[in-house]
C-alpha cells in the first residue's frame, strides 16, 4: 500500500479544536489515507498524546515562541492547522508574535507548505468603528490573520501561500458556567448580558465541528485562499438556549434567563480587571455586532454550503445538550 503524499501538521492538537481536526481526517474514507498527520502539542508523553499516537498521529513537541523549533516542526507538511492560545499569558503581544512565528515558519525558505489555515477572529476594533477596543483575544488573532494576508506572496519568501481564516463562534460549552442558583428565586438561572429574545448567539462546539470547518477548506485549496469563515453550529437566543436545557434535563426546575449589565456580569468571573473589561466588551460585541458584524447569522447557510466537509453534519445546540448532560448547577 502507497505511503500518505501529504504532511498536515495540527497545532493544539489534543486541544479542542486540533483534536477535532484529526478526527475529521481521521474518519473520512478517502482522506484518511491522503495525509499522514502531524500533532504538535506541549507534552508528547502526556496520555492524550500517546492516544493519538496509537491512531497513526506523529506527536511533535513545538514552542510557539521559538521559531527554530516551529521550522522543525513544519518541515516537509503541505498544510498546516495553526491554532494560538490568548489565555495562556493573557498579552495582546504575546500572541501576535507567536502568530507571527507560525506564518514566518511557513514562508520560510526551505518550507514545503502550500496552505495555512488560521484560526482566527474578528478584528473588534474596527468592526465597532473604535466603540470596543479591549477585546484583546480577538484583536491580536486578527492581527496575524493581517500580517499572513499582507506576506503570503512576498517576493522575498518566492511562495505563494494559500491562507484561510477560520473563526469560530461563541462555545457551546462555556453555557454551563453561566447557569447558577439565582438566590432571589431559588432556581437555575443564566446570567448573561444578553437580551433574552432578540440576541442570538452564535453557539459553536469546537470538538466537533471544527474539523468538518477546516477540512472543507483544506479539500478546498486555492479556492479558500483569502476566505474567512464563521464557523457556527447554531444561532440561538437565549431564551431558546435555556428552553432546550430544561426540556432535556427532566426532574429539574425550569431554567430561568436573566439579563445583567456587561460590567456587572463580568464582575462575577475569576479574572483580573482588565481581562473583565475585556469579557463584558465581548459579550456587548455578540449582543450589539453579532459576534462576526450586524447581519452575520444571515449569511451562515451560504458560508456552510460552500465551505463545510461534505456529507459531514453539524452538532446544534439541542444535540450538544443531549451529549453533555446532565446538566447540573449549584
Amino acid at each position: 500500500m502507497s505511503s500518505p503524499t501529504k504532511i498536515i501538521t495540527v497545532f493544539g492538537a489534543t486541544g479542542n479544536q486540533g483534536s477535532s481536526v484529526i478526527k475529521t481526517l481521521l474518519s473520512h474514507p478517502s482522506l484518511a489515507s491522503q495525509y499522514h498527520i502531524r500533532g504538535i502539542t506541549r507534552d508528547v508523553n502526556k496520555p492524550s498524546a500517546q492516544a493519538l499516537r496509537s491512531q497513526g498521529v506523529e506527536p511533535i513537541q513545538a514552542d510557539l515562541s521559538d521559531p527554530t523549533s516551529l521550522r522543525l516542526a513544519l518541515k516537509d507538511s503541505h498544510s498546516v492547522f495553526a491554532v494560538t492560545n490568548y489565555w495562556d499569558t493573557m498579552s495582546k503581544e504575546n500572541e501576535i508574535q507567536q502568530g507571527k512565528n507560525i506564518v514566518d515558519a511557513c514562508l520560510s525558505s526551505d518550507s514545503a507548505v502550500q496552505h495555512l489555515i488560521l484560526s482566527t477572529l474578528p478584528n473588534v476594533t474596527q468592526l465597532t468603528n473604535n466603540q470596543l477596543t479591549n477585546v484583546e483575544h480577538f484583536d491580536s488573532k486578527a492581527e496575524v490573520s493581517a500580517y499572513a494576508e499582507a506576506h503570503k506572496k512576498s517576493p522575498s519568501s518566492n511562495k505563494n501561500l494559500i491562507v484561510t481564516h477560520f473563526m469560530p463562534g461563541y462555545f457551546s460549552s462555556n453555557i454551563k458556567s453561566t447557569i447558577s442558583i439565582d438566590p432571589s428565586s431559588g432556581l437555575p438561572t443564566c446570567m448573561l448580558p444578553f437580551d433574552r429574545t432578540a440576541t442570538k448567539v452564535p453557539l459553536f462546539s469546537p470538538r466537533d465541528d471544527t474539523g468538518p470547518y477546516v477540512v472543507g477548506a483544506l479539500v478546498l485549496s486555492a479556492a479558500a485562499d483569502g476566505a474567512f469563515i464563521q464557523a457556527v453550529s447554531d444561532w440561538k437566543t437565549p431564551a431558546e438556549i435555556v428552553s432546550v436545557i430544561t426540556h432535556y434535563n427532566r426532574g429539574t426546575p425550569e431554567v430561568q434567563f436573566k439579563e445583567l449589565p456587561a460590567d456587572v456580569w463580568a464582575k462575577f468571573l475569576p479574572l483580573p480587571e482588565h481581562a473583565q473589561i475585556e469579557m463584558a466588551e465581548n459579550m456587548i460585541l455578540v449582543k450589539d455586532w453579532s459576534y462576526f458584524g450586524k447581519g452575520a447569522e444571515k449569511l451562515q447557510k451560504e458560508i456552510d454550503e460552500k465551505f463545510l466537509l461534505k456529507g459531514e453534519k453539524k452538532v446544534g445546540w439541542e444535540e450538544f445538550v443531549k451529549r453533555n448532560g446532565p446538566w447540573e448547577w449549584k
